[in-house]
């Protein structure tokens, strides 16, 4: 049952995208944010590559009246990531709207989000 109270919908992973052949998973959420997991079979320290894109262009007259971005918050810097699928890049995107395809060309490392 959704609780509004206590459900965050900006949490909502809207397009996972997988690539067996390089072990790469990339998922798309409600809140504009793209997470680009590396499957690692050991631990590793966490290196992850944090970036913002502008989806609009410059344009001084838009008011964008969707919810707000999710805040990044990083763990403890002494903790490691356990083995799995493990994130190596994330992008949110600016203004934080809903992310309706997602796909993914690993070969040419090649992302595509809309």
């Amino acid at each position: 049952m959704y609780d509004p109270f206590t459900e965050d919908p900006r949490l909502a992973v809207q397009k996972v995208c997988l690539c067996v052949v390089s072990e790469t998973l990339l998922t798309a959420g409600s809140a504009g944010q793209v997470i680009v997991h590396q499957f690692e079979r050991d631990q590793r320290e966490p290196n992850i590559n944090v970036a913002t894109v502008c989806v609009i262009g410059d344009c001084e007259s838009f008011v964008w009246r969707g919810h707000s971005a999710l805040e990044l918050r990083c763990g403890r810097r002494d903790s490691k990531l356990a083995p799995g699928f493990q994130p190596t890049c994330i992008v949110q995107l600016q203004p934080p709207a809903t992310c309706t395809s997602a796909a993914l060309h690993s070969e040419w490392q090649l992302y595509e989000i809309f």
